[in-house]
């Protein structure tokens, strides 16, 4: 992606998110011609930002925003994010009270707990709703939402299955908060005592619980991670995490905080990204001095440069392959090798094992496939 067009694009978002000065940012942008703002849109859709950047570009003044026609063409992605949104709600709510009515608690993930901390949380582009079920109810709950008309799409059997909801909506609902290969993280994800780490948070009238900053931070971090060595993260997903750090970073319990990170083998990542939010999302130093102390300014600028490179989950380089195939899974295989060899020292002992869990479930998935044909 061009660099210009990159810097424009952080500046519109940090704009859009209110963690910078409107006035630097409507001061010193320039007035584009239509090829950039061609490229601007583009970029902004594979980061998957489109709302929050036009979002911006309504606060620029009228001799700096783009024609009627680019116009139209932002307000036409906006208004798809808006009733993306609008039905993922309306769905979270129709869950929540089934759930609820049958005593099983979850924890929401990602999305609308992410949302919040945005100005407009309907500009925050919208996927599926990821929901973890406690209790050891899990099956209960997948039972409940087929008998609610939910139909089973492909699922990922290591930490989730995942439904379509009457109107199209995908629900994942999770065992497994988060597929993480480390075995001694891995371990601590599967035996920690969640009810410790939540809060709720107020959606259309409803209390539905999220994480607590601390383990928030830590969890997604590990999310971030795990995507940037398979498939690719963008700036959606780092602006998540920027946000919670930006709004919820001071009144973090920092010894809570370093020990998810430690028990979960992340640190060396949280360090890294602390630097690219003080570098890129204005993230006080004052508050964080101590940990970009311990990172390294070539791993980050590594880091970031891939994350403005890939696009979300990949969308800009498209190098994630269809999984269904060996030759997709072969593929697959190559750039996980290599992401980990590039960001072997962002997360080292994750690095380490995402290799060997991902070669295992690689020959695991040829011979099933071979078996399959010949059955």
């Amino acid at each position: 992606m061009n660099k210009y067009i990159d810097s424009l694009l952080l500046d519109l978002l940090k704009l859009a998110t209110k963690i910078t000065s409107p006035e630097e940012v409507i001061t010193n942008f320039p007035k584009l011609n239509t090829i950039e703002w061609e490229e601007l849109r583009k970029a902004a859709k594979g980061q998957s930002i489109e709302a929050l950047i036009y979002e911006a570009i309504n606060m620029l003044p009228t001799t700096k925003q783009p024609d009627l026609y680019w116009r139209m063409k932002w307000i036409g992605d906006s208004i798809k994010i808006e009733r993306h949104n609008i039905q993922l709600q309306k769905t979270l709510i129709e869950i929540t009270d089934i759930f609820d009515h049958n005593n099983i608690p979850f924890v929401l993930l990602k999305g609308f707990a992410s949302a919040s901390r945005y100005p407009n949380p309907m500009h925050r582009n919208g996927g599926d709703i990821d929901l973890l079920i406690l209790d050891n109810k899990f099956d209960e709950a997948c039972s409940l939402l087929t008998s609610h008309g939910a139909k089973r799409k492909e699922s990922a059997p290591e930490k989730h299955n995942g439904y379509y909801w009457s109107n199209g909506t995908v629900i994942e609902i999770h065992h497994l908060l988060v597929d993480l290969c480390h075995p001694k993280a891995l371990k601590y994800i599967q035996e920690l005592d969640y009810s410790q780490e939540i809060e709720t948070i107020d959606i259309m009238g409803k209390k539905i619980q999220v994480f607590r900053p601390e383990f928030d931070c830590a969890y997604q971090l590990t999310h971030i991670i795990h995507h940037l060595m398979s498939s690719g993260v963008g700036l959606r997903q780092t602006c998540d995490w920027m946000l919670l750090m930006y709004h919820k970073g001071e009144e973090m319990d920092t010894l809570c905080l370093l020990n998810h990170l430690k028990r979960l083998h992340h640190l060396e990542a949280f360090f890294t990204f602390v630097l690219i939010g003080a570098k890129h999302f204005n993230l006080p130093f004052d508050i964080w001095g101590w940990a970009l102390c311990n990172a390294s300014p070539r791993i980050a600028d590594r880091t970031f440069a891939q994350i403005l490179k890939n696009g979300n989950f990949g969308k800009i380089t498209a190098s994630h392959q269809d999984h269904h195939t060996i030759k997709g899974n072969f593929v697959n295989m190559k750039n996980y090798i290599k992401n980990n060899i590039r960001f072997y020292w962002l997360c080292p002992a994750e690095a380490r094992w995402f290799i060997l869990s991902r070669s295992f479930r690689f020959i695991k998935k040829k011979q099933s496939d071979e078996q399959n044909a010949n059955a």
